[in-house]
C-alpha cells in the first residue's frame, strides 16, 4: 500500500467516529483516557495486540494521531497534526522500523524530510536551517534496505490480572500449608529467585511434597507471586505483580523447568521483554523494549544460546545494531550505526572472531579505519583516514602486530607531512624520513633499534636543505649537542645533553641574532643563567621559561 492511499484511508476513518461496527474485523476495540485530556483508540487481537488501526483524538473529538498497527508494530503511514488541524509530521513504518518519506511541518511549512529503508537512513535528506531558512541537503545512499528477517514477537501493554487463589481452599487429598517466611525456592521468576520479605501458603499432598496452588503476599498482604505444584515441582502459569497491582511478569513451568513465553513488564505496563523457553532452555524468538513500546532488540535462542541475526534499535526506532550468531558467538555479518543512521562499522565474524575486511566510519559518512582480521587477528593492510578523509596512516600488521613498510602524516598549520619506516614485530626498527607534502622535500630522518632512537636526528624546513633540528639519541633519550635554527638559517639554541638531561652551557639567541640567555647545567640540574634583551642589553632572566627551553625535539 502505497504512502498516499494509506493516508487517504487513515482521513477516513478519522473522520468516521461513528462507524464501529466491524472496524477491526475479528479484533476489538480499545478506547483509553490519556491525563492530557486526549482519548487513544485503536484495534487489538483477543490477547490485547494492537493490530489494525489506532488514533488519537483531541477533546474536541479532533483527530491529532492517526496511523495503524500490525501485530503490534507500527506499520503503513502516520499522520501527527496539531492543535489547529495543521499538518506537523507525516511517516511511514514498515513491520515497527521507519519506513519510506518522514516530513515535518511547521505553520504548513517544510522544515525536513528524510527518507528511510527498514529503520536505515537513506536517499537526500533535507532539513531547513533556522536562521536563514536555506534547505541543507545530505545524500545517505540508495534506498536499497531489506525488509528485516524472522517473526519479532509483538510487545503488548501487561494484561490486568488479579490473583485467582483465595489462600485457604486446596485441592482434594492435600492440606493447606501456614504462611511461612520467604526464603525457600518455590516463588521467583523464570530464573528461580524469591522476593525477599514475603510470606508463603501452599498445599501439600500425603506424601509431604507441595502440589496445586501455591502464592506468597508481601508485609501489606498483596500477592506479589502466584503460581501451582505438580507432587513438588512447579507446573502451569505462574505471575508476578508489582506492589501496586500491576503485573510484572507472567509464564509457565513443565516439571519444575520454565517452558513457552516468559513475559515482563515494567511497573506503568509498558513491556520490557519476551523470553523462549522450552524445558527450561531458552529457544525462539526473544525481544526486549523500550519504556514507550518501542523495540529495543530482538533475536532468536537455540540451545540457549543465540543464534541467526540479531537486531538492536535506538529509541528513535533507527538500527543500533546488527549482528548474526552460530551457537552462541557471532558467526558472519555485523553491522553498527550512530545515533543520526549513518553506519559506525562493519565486517563479519568467524567463529566468534573477526575475519575479513573491517571498516570503521566517522559520525558524518567518511572512513575512519579499515584493515583485514583473519579469525580475530589483525592480518593484512590497515589505513586510518582523519575527519576529512585524508590519509593518517598506512601500513601491514602481522599475527595481530604491525610489521612491514608503514607511513604516517602529519597535518601541521602550515605544511603536511608523511614520515615513512619499517615495523618488525610491533618495533620501530631502523631509518625513517619523512618529507614535505606535496613537493617531496626532506622533513625529518630519525634511525631507531628495537623501537628506541638511535644515533643522529635531523629536522629541515621545507625547502628540504635548511635545517631546524639537529642532534642524536642514545636509547631513545637525547644525548650530546643539539641545535634549532630559525627559518633564516640563524642559529635559536645551542646545548649538550647527557642522557636525556641538559649539561655544560646552553644558549638562545633572538630572531635577531642577539644572545637571548646563557644558562649552565650539571647533570639535568639548572645552575645558574645570565639574559639579555632584543637589543644586547643585560636582562631579568625568566627563570621558568629558561628551565623549559631547550632544542625542541619532535
Amino acid at each position: 500500500m502505497n504512502v498516499i492511499r494509506s493516508l487517504l484511508l487513515l482521513a477516513l476513518v478519522g473522520a468516521c467516529g461513528a462507524c464501529e461496527d466491524g472496524l477491526c474485523g475479528d479484533g476489538a476495540l480499545r478506547v483509553a483516557a490519556r491525563d492530557d485530556g486526549t482519548t487513544e483508540r485503536w484495534c487489538a487481537t483477543a490477547a490485547g495486540v494492537p493490530n489494525g488501526f489506532f488514533e488519537v483524538r483531541a477533546p474536541d473529538g479532533a483527530v491529532v494521531v492517526a496511523g495503524a498497527y500490525a501485530e503490534g508494530l507500527a506499520d503503513g503511514a502516520w499522520l501527527t497534526r496539531d492543535a489547529s488541524g495543521a499538518v506537523v509530521r507525516e511517516a511511514g513504518y514498515a513491520r515497527g522500523l521507519p519506513h519510506g518519506v518522514w516530513s515535518w511541518f511547521d505553520s504548513g511549512t517544510l522544515t525536513a524530510r528524510h527518507t528511510f529503508a527498514f529503520g536505515r537512513a537513506c536517499g537526500v535528506w533535507l532539513d531547513r536551517e533556522p536562521t536563514s531558512g536555506t534547505m541543507i541537503d545530505h545524500d545517505y545512499g540508495p534506498c536499497d534496505g531489506e525488509p528485516p528477517t524472522g517473526t519479532l514477537a509483538a510487545g503488548e501493554r501487561a494484561p490486568v490480572r488479579a490473583p485467582m487463589w483465595d489462600r485457604v481452599t486446596c485441592p482434594a487429598g492435600t492440606t493447606l500449608v501456614p504462611a511461612d517466611p520467604g526464603g525457600d525456592s518455590t516463588g521467583g521468576d523464570s530464573a528461580g529467585g524469591d522476593p525477599m520479605d514475603t510470606r508463603r501458603a501452599a498445599c501439600r499432598d500425603a506424601d509431604g511434597a507441595l502440589h496445586g496452588p501455591w502464592s506468597r503476599v508481601d508485609p501489606s498482604g498483596a500477592v506479589v507471586i502466584e503460581g501451582t505444584f505438580d507432587h513438588g515441582k512447579k507446573s502451569g502459569a505462574q505471575t508476578r505483580w508489582y506492589p501496586s497491582g500491576a503485573v510484572a511478569e507472567v509464564g509457565a513451568f513443565r516439571a519444575d523447568r520454565a517452558d513457552g513465553a516468559w513475559f515482563t513488564w515494567r511497573a506503568d505496563g509498558s513491556p520490557t521483554a519476551v523470553d523462549p523457553w522450552s524445558d527450561g532452555v531458552r529457544t525462539g524468538v526473544a525481544s526486549t523494549w523500550y519504556p514507550d513500546g518501542s523495540r529495543a532488540s530482538a533475536g532468536a535462542y537455540s540451545a540457549d544460546a543465540p543464534s541467526g541475526v540479531w537486531t538492536w534499535w535506538q529509541p528513535s526506532g533507527l538500527e543500533a545494531r546488527r549482528e548474526t550468531y552460530a551457537n552462541g558467538v557471532r558467526a558472519g555479518a555485523s553491522i553498527a550505526y550512530f545515533e543520526n543512521g549513518h553506519t559506525d562499522s562493519e565486517g563479519a565474524y568467524l567463529a566468534g572472531g573477526k575475519d575479513g575486511v573491517w571498516k570503521r566510519y566517522w559520525p558524518w559518512g567518511i572512513v575512519r579505519e579499515e584493515g583485514t582480521w583473519v579469525r580475530g587477528v589483525e592480518s593484512g593492510r590497515f589505513r586510518s583516514f582523519t575527519e576529512n578523509g585524508d590519509p593518517d596512516s598506512d601500513g601491514v600488521w602481522v599475527d595481530g602486530l604491525p610489521s612491514g613498510s608503514w607511513t604516517f602524516w602529519t597535518y601541521h598549520p602550515d605544511a603536511v607531512t608523511r614520515e615513512s619506516g619499517s615495523v618488525v614485530d610491533g618495533d620501530y626498527q631502523g631509518a625513517w624520513v619523512g618529507v614535505y607534502e606535496p613537493q617531496g622535500t626532506r622533513f625529518s630522518e630519525t634511525h631507531y633499534v628495537d623501537n628506541r632512537r638511535q644515533g643522529a636526528y635531523a629536522v629541515w624546513f621545507p625547502d628540504g636543505t635548511t635545517p631546524a633540528i639537529t642532534g642524536a639519541f642514545l636509547d631513545d633519550k637525547p644525548d650530546g649537542l643539539w641545535r634549532a635554527w630559525f627559518e633564516r638559517d640563524s642559529l635559536a639554541s645551542e646545548g649538550t645533553y647527557e642522557r636525556g638531561g641538559r649539561d655544560g652551557t646552553w644558549q638562545n639567541w633572538w630572531p635577531n641574532g642577539q644572545r637571548r640567555n646563557t644558562s649552565v647545567w650539571a647533570h639535568g640540574a639548572f645552575v645558574s643563567a645570565q639574559c639579555w634583551d632584543e637589543a644586547g642589553g643585560e636582562a631579568g632572566c625568566d627563570y621558568v621559561a629558561i628551565i623549559h627551553e631547550g632544542a625542541p625535539i619532535q
